[in-house]
């Protein structure tokens, strides 16, 4: 007995083959299957976040006249932030608790400043 092929093969047996199976769960595509490239997340871009905030701190103590820091360190803890660091200042009277509070959500001040009295030229 003989085997062999009669007739030209068919270029449509693989796809109708494919097409009786049953079709089988495709996993979830990753980023790099779809060609997405995904962005890395900055934390300053996120309101709200630890980061922003301590950011935040920074910047209303050290827009202040009369005001200088020297290694302020701003940390959040819990609905607050921790200051350390150096403050130099003319002004006794300065609330820097209370500069810290401006910013939205910090409600707590731990302050570890270090408090020097600036000398006037």
């Amino acid at each position: 007995m003989e085997i062999g092929l009669v007739g030209k093969a068919d270029p449509n047996a693989k796809e109708r083959y494919m097409s009786t199976l049953s079709p089988r769960a495709e996993a979830p595509r990753s980023v790099s299957q779809t060609g997405h490239v995904r962005r890395r997340l900055d934390p300053t871009e996120i309101d709200g976040s630890p980061h922003v905030i301590e950011r935040q701190v920074c910047r209303v103590l050290t827009s202040q006249p009369g005001l200088s820091f020297s290694g302020l360190v701003v940390r959040r803890l819990g609905d607050g932030v921790c200051l350390s660091g150096v403050l130099e200042t003319s002004d006794d009277a300065t609330d820097v608790c209370g500069l810290a509070r401006q910013v939205a959500g910090v409600n707590e001040v731990v302050n570890r400043l270090l408090v020097r009295s600036a000398v006037a030229d």
